[in-house]
């Protein structure tokens, strides 16, 4: 990665991180009451073992994942790595779900609160528009883009769905019932970190700027989990993750 990308990363992130306080003080959010959890300790324990399955299952994931995809002519080989990702963060969310089913827990419980969904979708769809401006995208996105950059952003779409649901919505909500909010969403963001290395380590240079990748892996995970923490919904977190990536690719 070179300084001039990651310095045009670095003003996206900003941007974002100024929308996200705007919305923060929204009386619309603060008037609706934040999802709370009876026994913090018990939701505590359980999710701090649901991340360290999730991140030994990353790692064996990034192992043999190769061997997890078919050979199917449908997918692009520039694509494989992209199924390989979603289905681990698919199997992660579906994990969640059954933890929500067998535990009779509600949605809301991890990140989709009915209540927000409307000015949380509102936030995202300006979060999209601020995202494609600052990297300078839109006159190429309406210049056309190839069908496999559209199947890429649909994958990248729902890994981020998937991921922003299982760490922002279910970890980071129920850390913050067993610590203070900021000691959650540094903790989440850790652990994202940590989720997403196997993926990454492997095809860093650190002699073309690998060390930029690391940084903005870092700040990323903190943005997200500072959207979370603001605006208590995963949709805005979850679009603008998926967004952002696909636009590094066109």
């Amino acid at each position: 990665m070179s300084v001039q990308v990651f310095i045009a990363n670095i003003t996206e992130l900003i941007g974002v991180l100024g929308l996200t306080m705007l919305i923060g003080i929204s009386p619309r959010i603060k008037a609706v009451p934040p999802v709370g959890f009876k026994y913090p300790q018990r939701e505590g324990k359980i999710s701090l073992s649901l991340a360290t399955v999730l991140i030994v299952f990353s790692g064996l994931v990034h192992l043999f994942g190769n061997r997890v995809i078919p050979s199917q002519t449908w997918i692009p080989p520039e694509l494989s790595p992209f199924v390989v990702r979603t289905i681990q963060a698919a199997a992660a969310g579906v994990l969640v779900l059954i933890l929500l089913w067998r535990r009779g827990q509600p949605l809301k419980s991890t990140g989709w609160h009915p209540l927000l969904g409307r000015i949380s979708v509102q936030f995202g769809i300006a979060v999209m528009f601020l995202t494609v401006f600052l990297q300078g995208k839109l006159f190429v996105i309406l210049d056309g883009v190839d069908s496999s950059l559209w199947m890429a952003f649909l994958l990248l779409l729902i890994t981020s769905i998937s991921e922003e649901t299982v760490f922002r919505g279910y970890l980071q909500m129920r850390f913050s019932s067993l610590w203070n909010p900021t000691t959650a969403w540094l903790v989440t963001a850790g652990l994202f970190v940590l989720w997403q290395l196997p993926g990454v380590l492997p095809k860093l240079d650190f002699a073309n700027g690998a060390v930029y990748i690391l940084i903005l892996l870092i700040l990323r995970a903190l943005l997200v989990g500072w959207m979370m923490l603001k605006t208590r919904h995963v949709f805005a977190p979850a679009i603008y993750r998926a967004l952002s990536a696909w636009l590094m690719m066109i």
